[in-house]
């Protein structure tokens, strides 16, 4: 079968709203209308998403963990064949055959990333992203380039609250410990104007964020509840983006065979 890269994806949500679906503790599911806006999910919100009855447009997954537990009710769920997979080469291997359509990537931070796209070179072009590091990171740089606009953030808290790093509570793999006496363990300005307590990767991802903003020609929104402060984004309830930019339908441009 021919290989599906986002490539095929270029522009095709151009000036659509877009609603990247980050696990952050203050993400509040009940907010989020899918009939009224583009969602990319997470594996991990995936999972959210599937349970109060909808699946996203797209889900995206870069870790090379299985995330067993996630992905077992994700794969079982019977509306997973409607999903649009967003994956990089060098993702788990049980993410190569998955239900839906799969759209491949890479990054261009990735030695294997970097080394695949030179082996099948002569086969299909790999797109290699700005990845940013993170996941939602990644659905940023992919939602640009299906050119979305307004792009939306929620669950985006880059923080934690109390000891909790996702809103579905502990995650099934081994980096989610949270100990606050880590010596990377600090302090950002949050989006309620008081401090909020976070950690040197997630002050990167948030740093990251805040500097595509100085250049993307994007309107840029934050409708995470509460969290570390973007500057460049405008941070607004999600309701208030509905009213806005309201989802409407749009012909989707046909894949070239």
């Amino acid at each position: 079968d021919r290989i599906r890269t986002i490539d095929q994806l270029a522009g095709r949500h151009r000036d659509e709203a877009c609603l990247i679906i980050g696990a952050g503790p203050s993400l509040d599911m009940d907010a989020i209308d899918s009939a009224r806006i583009l969602t990319i999910a997470t594996t991990r919100t995936a999972r959210l998403c599937l349970r109060a009855g909808w699946c996203p447009d797209y889900i995206i997954h870069i870790d090379p963990a299985p995330f067993d537990g996630v992905l077992d009710e994700v794969m079982t769920h019977p509306l997973i064949e409607r999903a649009q997979w967003l994956i990089p080469f060098q993702v788990h291997q049980k993410y190569a055959a998955l239900p839906g359509r799969t759209f491949w990537f890479g990054s261009r931070l990735n030695p294997s990333s970097l080394w695949i796209s030179r082996q099948i070179k002569e086969q299909t072009r790999l797109p290699l992203i700005i990845s940013g590091g993170s996941v939602s990171c990644c659905a940023y740089t992919i939602a640009e380039y299906m050119g979305c606009s307004p792009i939306c953030l929620i669950g985006q808290d880059l923080s934690y609250q109390g000891s909790q790093k996702y809103q579905d509570g502990p995650a099934p793999d081994r980096f989610t410990s949270v100990s606050f006496e880590e010596n990377d363990s600090l302090a950002l300005p949050g989006i309620r104007n008081e401090k909020v307590e976070t950690t040197m990767d997630y002050a990167s991802y948030a740093d990251w964020f805040v500097i595509q903003a100085r250049y993307s020609r994007r309107k840029l929104i934050n409708c995470t509840a509460r969290g570390v402060f973007l500057p460049g984004y405008e941070h607004i309830p999600l309701l208030k983006v509905y009213d806005r930019y309201c989802r409407s339908p749009k012909p989707v441009r046909a894949e070239t065979p």
